[in-house]
Formats: structure tokens, sequence, C-alpha cells
């Protein structure tokens, strides 16, 4: 099968083009634009802005790829609270874009959707759940969720989480222990993982963020991916690790799991700098998403947090 992946060098892109090749044996198209895999690559690689339109049209006709998944977002919430119409350009008009080529050539389209089209308020949220997002981040991927749904084309939305693990395209992006937290869960695991290695004190925030969530190995959500296309399914997935957790308790599960010392952990207050960043940005608290339809579907247990560690750890070591 032939894949055409947008945002391939960000870690969800990275980890899917990463299963497709090894495990599916997939011919690959990926687009690049500000970065670079580095070292070489068994794949093809193609220069182009997903904002423009002509471009993403073009390489879409000449490849005729059978699946098209698109990753491209932004996911700094500070710039995207700073940057509202640019951020809507990217994260919607690019959408747009890759559907609409997806409808000329007839291949099928998985969204990347996120978590937090949901306001954080419930727990164990199902996938049919109606859409409820708490800040600008949540909608841009609302609108694109509704975009590729209504557009009669082929299609399915994979909702992420709190993704942790190795960016095979740059791993001068995977973090170090000197990494600050996101408020949201995205690569907590790493960071953990990194900072307890380097003996520091490990500081988690219990306040105004995304305190519990479904952590997700990349690898794992990028062969759920993988599946809804081998098994030809539509609709709305939750592709993310089968167990939510408050990250304090995921801490925990990382020095448990990676044999470190657990005694570095403390808890306080998300750092004020930030917090005054994200004015008019609110965070839902628990963005807990039920798996138990998707795993029938895909045929497949997605990791819960232990699992997931212990993957995370054989990856990490197998490097």
């Amino acid at each position: 099968m032939k894949l055409y992946i947008t945002g391939a060098t960000g870690l969800v892109g990275s980890n899917i083009t990463k299963v497709a090749m090894e495990n599916y044996g997939a011919e690959v198209m990926a687009t690049i634009h500000r970065s670079k895999p580095v070292g070489p690559v068994e794949y093809e690689l193609v220069e182009a802005d997903v904002r423009d339109r002509e471009r993403i049209m073009s390489t879409i006709r000449q490849f005729k790829p059978d699946l098209v998944v698109h990753c491209v977002a932004w996911v700094s919430m500070r710039t995207i609270n700073a940057q509202r119409q640019q951020a809507w350009d990217l994260m919607v008009g690019d959408t747009r874009n890759v559907a609409d080529a997806c409808k000329e050539v007839g291949a099928k389209l998985i969204f990347i959707s996120s978590d937090w089209v949901f306001n954080g308020s419930d727990a164990r949220i199902q996938e049919n759940a109606a859409p409820n997002p708490a800040n600008y981040y949540g909608l841009l991927k609302v609108v694109g969720e509704t975009m590729v749904s209504s557009m009669g084309i082929d299609y399915a939305i994979a909702r992420f989480a709190g993704v942790y693990g190795r960016n095979w395209a740059l791993p001068a992006a995977d973090p170090t222990a000197d990494t600050p937290q996101d408020p949201g869960f995205g690569n907590l695991g790493y960071k953990f993982v990194q900072k307890l290695r380097a003996g520091r004190e490990l500081e988690i925030w219990t306040e105004h963020v995304n305190a519990v969530a479904n952590p997700t190995l990349a690898t794992d959500g990028a062969d759920s991916v993988m599946q809804i296309y081998s098994r030809n399914l539509q609709g709305i997935f939750h592709t993310c690790g089968s167990e939510s957790i408050h990250r304090v308790d995921f801490a925990k599960k990382v020095a448990a799991v990676f044999e470190l010392d657990a005694g570095l952990i403390r808890t306080g207050p998300i750092d004020a700098e930030l917090l005054q960043a994200l004015d008019g940005f609110p965070i839902g608290q628990s963005t807990c998403l039920d798996t138990r339809e998707t795993d029938r579907k895909l045929g497949k247990q997605q990791c819960d947090v232990e699992d997931g560690l212990r993957q995370f750890r054989q990856q990490l070591e197998a490097v």
C-alpha cells in the first residue's frame, strides 16, 4: 500500500511512518517543510507547506496514495493562543486542502485529532460523545473532524492523547532533563524519564493543567492508525492508551518501570510565566477517553500505562 503522510517529522508522524513501513510494508511519501529528518531515510520526501493548496494537490495526484494520514498541527499552546488566525489557516485551511486532494484521487484520509475536543470535565468519554472543547486548540480539531466527516470521502478520525515516545525522524527533538513540562500530557513520559535518570527533583504541577489523561505510547497509537486502514474502518476512534491516570501517579509509574528514584517526585503549582501566557486558554482537568469500542473494532487491546512504559523502556534501551 502507498501512504502519504503530513507532519512526518513530528512525534506522531515519525512513529506512523516507522510502523507503516516496518510492520505494514508501506511505500511512503512524506511532506517536510521546516525540518528534515536526520540522516538518510527509506521513504520519499517532498518539500510542501500544507497551506500551499496547489503543491499539496499536485503531490498527492502524482503519488496516488491509498492512504493519507494528516498529522500536521501546531502543538505550542502559547503560539496558538497568541496567533489565532495563523493557527486557523494551518489547522483548518490545510485540512481542507488535504481532504480535497483525497476526494480527487480516491484515497482514504485518516485525520489525527485529540482528546482536547472535550472540555475535561467528564470521565471515560466514548467515541460518539458530542465534542465540547475548552480551548482554541480543541476547537480547531473539532472543525477538522467535522470537515473531513462531511465531505463524502473515505475517512477516519484518530484521537490521540498524551503521546510519548521516540521521535524517529528528529532524535534531537526528544526531551532532555531540562525540557519543561507542558500544560497538557504531551511527551510527559519521556520528560519524566530524563529528569529522574539525571537524578533531578521532578516537580509535578497539580493545578490549571490537564491533570488526568490517557498516556499513549506513540508506536502503539501508530499501529492503531494502521489497523484502521487495514480493516477498512470508518468513523471516530480513540487511538490512545487504554488507561487514564493522574500525572503524579504517572510519574510514579515511570519511576517504577524504569527503576528510578520515586523519592525525587514532588508536587507544586504551575509555572507563573506559563500561566500568564495561557491567559484566556482554559485547559480541562480530566480528558479521559474510553477505548473499549475502538479496541473491539481494531481487534487489539491498546496499551495500558504499565505495558506502554515497558515497551518504551525497551525502545530507549535498544537505541
